[in-house]
C-alpha cells in the first residue's frame, strides 16, 4: 500500500481504491469494484448531449463517449457561452460519472453540477469531485476523473432533445466575460451506481 497525496490530502492506496489515512473515501473506480461496504458499478452512458446556447443545438456524443477513440468527445461547445452545458443521462437514478480526459480544459469557465427535480434544475452535493465541477475550469485534467454525488430525493426524468431519462448536467454558469483557451476533450465515460 503506497502513501501519497491527492489534492493535498494524504492517502493510502491499494487494489484500485484510495482511502484517506484513517477514513475511507471513494476515488477513481472502474467497471466494478468493492469499496468499503459498497460496490461501485460502471455502465455505459445512455445519452450525452453537449448544448450550445448560441445555436440552441444539442450535439449527441453518446456513441463517442462509449468507445475508446482518444479525444473525440468535446465536453463544451467550441465557443463557450453562458448556459452551455454537457448533460449525462441514464435510465435509472445513478450516483456519478467517470470520465477519461485526453485534453485538459483551460480558461476561465465553470461547470455547475445540477439535476432535474421535476420543476427546475437544482444543485448536486458532491461526495467526490476530481473533475473540478463547480470551479473554474471544469474538466481541467488528463486521465481519469470522477464526480460522485449524493443521490437526490425527488430526482425526476426529463425529456431533453427527444430522450426522457434521469439527467445530470454541468452548466456554464459564470459571466459572459468567461473564456475557454483550451477545449476539454474526453475519450471515454461511464455512469456510476453504488450499491
Amino acid at each position: 500500500m503506497a502513501i501519497g497525496k491527492v489534492c493535498g490530502v494524504e492517502i493510502a492506496t491499494g487494489g484500485g481504491a484510495a482511502v484517506r489515512v484513517g477514513e475511507p473515501v471513494l476515488t477513481i473506480v472502474m467497471p466494478s469494484e468493492t469499496v468499503g461496504s459498497q460496490t461501485t458499478t460502471s455502465d455505459a452512458v445512455q445519452k450525452l448531449f453537449i448544448y450550445d446556447v448560441s445555436t440552441t443545438t444539442f450535439d449527441d456524443k453518446t456513441t463517442e463517449i462509449n468507445e475508446d477513440t482518444a479525444g473525440d468527445v468535446p465536453l463544451m461547445p467550441a465557443a463557450i457561452g453562458e448556459q452551455d452545458y454537457s448533460c449525462w443521462g441514464y435510465a435509472s437514478p445513478f450516483d456519478g460519472i467517470n470520465v477519461n480526459m485526453a485534453t485538459a480544459g483551460a480558461g476561465s469557465y465553470y461547470g455547475t453540477p445540477e439535476y432535474w427535480d421535476g420543476a427546475a434544475w437544482s444543485g448536486l452535493t458532491a461526495i467526490a469531485n476530481s473533475v473540478n465541477a463547480g470551479s473554474s475550469p471544469i474538466w481541467n485534467f488528463t486521465g481519469w476523473g470522477q464526480y460522485l454525488f449524493v443521490r437526490p430525493t425527488g430526482w425526476a426524468t426529463l425529456d431533453i432533445n427527444g430522450t426522457t431519462t434521469y439527467w445530470i448536467r454541468f452548466r456554464q454558469s459564470g459571466t459572459t466575460s468567461e473564456s475557454m483557451t483550451t477545449r476539454p476533450l474526453a475519450t471515454r465515460g461511464y455512469i456510476l451506481t453504488l450499491s
